[in-house]
């Protein structure tokens, strides 16, 4: 009875330590793992995505000159970016970095939408870093 106890504990221990959340969160310094991008500080981009390895996070990078919110949500097999952009007259460009986190579901698609319109990637830099 102790041994089946004590190997459901495990395994919910295990089951738990496993089970990523998929998250998104704006960073204020740029990771070490993707400093070296080339197109990172490329303001001529809007957005761009650069994947990270297989369990490890992707981030966007994104150019505006306004507020910007951004979330992301799932719907069917797709990770949907959704940003929230408010011009601002006379603002320069700003760079926005965010972290995504992803979880355990493979996402056959990822789609960007701004201001509730979809939209694309200026960039998409694969597994590379």
């Amino acid at each position: 009875m102790k041994k089946l106890i004590l190997m459901m504990a495990m395994a919910l221990l295990f089951l738990g330590a496993c089970n990523a959340e998929l998250s998104i969160t704006e960073l204020k310094k740029v990771p070490k793992e993707i400093q070296d991008v080339e197109t990172l500080y490329d303001t001529q981009y809007y957005a761009q995505l650069i994947n990270g390895k297989e369990g490890e996070p992707s981030y966007l990078v994104l150019n505006t000159s306004g507020n910007v919110t951004v979330n992301v949500e799932v719907a069917n097999n797709a990770l949907k970016i959704l940003i929230d952009e408010e011009p601002q007259e006379d603002a320069g460009v700003q760079t926005h970095l965010y972290k995504i986190q992803l979880d355990d579901r493979d996402f056959e698609f990822i789609k960007l939408y701004k201001n509730g319109q979809e939209t694309h990637f200026d960039m998409s830099i694969g597994g590379a870093i």
